[in-house]
């Protein structure tokens, strides 16, 4: 017979997994955007995982904070708290360069959030579409858009800007603002604008 903590962690089990069920359920976009996350997430990590040192590489930690941060709020919104505590405790180390916690924190977060990605792709038999933006992605393009603006290239500029696709409001108000200074050819204003937008990005929390 089981004792009463064995019986509380069953039915709490139980429970967790029935309101997840339910939430996956009756919310498609949630789990579409947690897919996307998920996926980019694994990708990355196992790429600097292979890589020595990459916490002293600015570009690698901006696109680790950008990346984690996406995963945190994609976690939480399809109840798994515990996974977004940790993903949260990684993005402010990031933020505050603790490289120590970031390096014990990533082989058993890589490893659940693997099983968790792999679980949820089984549940939905693939049939989820990925869409919505992707933050790492944005953030890559917005600094080539801000590189080819130094560099007064307003071709570049232009075909950076008509190539992004699936953004939010917001990147996109950005993304008009640049255009205009472009076409204008306020080169120095557009690369500015490009550039709070990116601190932003990396602001947001």
């Amino acid at each position: 017979m089981l004792s009463g903590c064995k019986w509380y962690i069953v039915i709490y089990d139980h429970i967790q997994n029935y309101n997840r069920e339910i939430l996956m359920t009756s919310n498609t976009a949630l789990l579409e955007s947690f897919v996307r996350d998920a996926r980019k997430t694994v990708a990355l990590l196992e790429e600097l995982s292979q890589k020595a040192l990459w916490w002293d590489d600015e570009k690698d930690m901006q696109r680790f904070i950008i990346t984690i941060h996406g995963i945190k709020s994609s976690l939480a919104s399809i109840g798994e708290t515990g996974l977004s505590n940790t993903a949260s405790v990684m993005e402010e180390s990031g933020r505050d360069k603790i490289s120590a916690i970031i390096t014990s924190s990533i082989p058993g977060f890589l490893n659940e959030l693997t099983v968790l990605l792999k679980k949820t792709e089984q549940e939905t038999a693939g049939g989820v579409e990925i869409t919505g933006e992707d933050s790492e992605d944005i953030y890559e393009k917005i600094s080539a858009i801000k590189e080819t603006c130094s560099d007064y290239n307003r071709r570049g500029a232009l075909e950076l800007i008509a190539s992004v696709n699936s953004c939010t409001e917001r990147t996109n108000e950005v993304l008009e603002c640049i255009k205009e200074h472009v076409v204008h050819s306020d080169f120095e204003e557009a690369e500015a604008a490009a550039a709070s937008y990116l601190d932003e990005l990396l602001c947001i929390a």
